[in-house]
């Protein structure tokens, strides 16, 4: 009994298909690509493409900025955590005035720019290059 990979299933495919190998009438089906382009498709004029990446970058810089103001948010948090041990005088819109020296400091330690920029690099790294990268974290 031929198995799906032998020579006599592959023969007998063949001639199914007839003698030039195509089905039908001998005419070419494919995806309805010509050069690329698919049939149908409308031409995007480069003033469209200009406003579809300007929305999106809009939108990225939006999400960007409430993911860095959470973090903050988040890290003063902690810091009073840390420093006052409890959370009961804890003023958000007084945390967010927050610049003393010492915050400062302590917010360098939890930066995002930094561990983001840290961690690009090849896509292939050893086990001792991930156990440093998560003790960092």
């Amino acid at each position: 009994m031929p198995t799906k990979h032998s020579k006599w299933s592959a023969s007998s495919r063949k001639s199914e298909k007839g003698a030039k190998g195509g089905l039908g009438n001998g005419k070419r089906l494919g995806r309805g690509r010509r050069n690329g382009v698919t049939k149908g498709a409308q031409l995007v004029s480069q003033e469209d493409v200009a406003v579809e990446r300007t929305t999106m970058l809009l939108e990225r810089q939006a999400k960007l900025d409430q993911i860095m103001d959470t973090h903050d948010t988040m890290v003063r948090e902690v810091f009073h955590l840390e420093k006052f041990v409890t959370l009961i005088e804890y003023n958000p819109t007084i945390a967010k005035q927050d610049n003393s020296i010492v915050f400062q400091k302590y917010k360098s330690d939890y930066d995002l720019l930094e561990k983001a920029s840290t961690s690009a690099g090849p896509s292939r790294t050893t086990r001792r290059a991930h156990i440093e990268r998560v003790q960092n974290l």
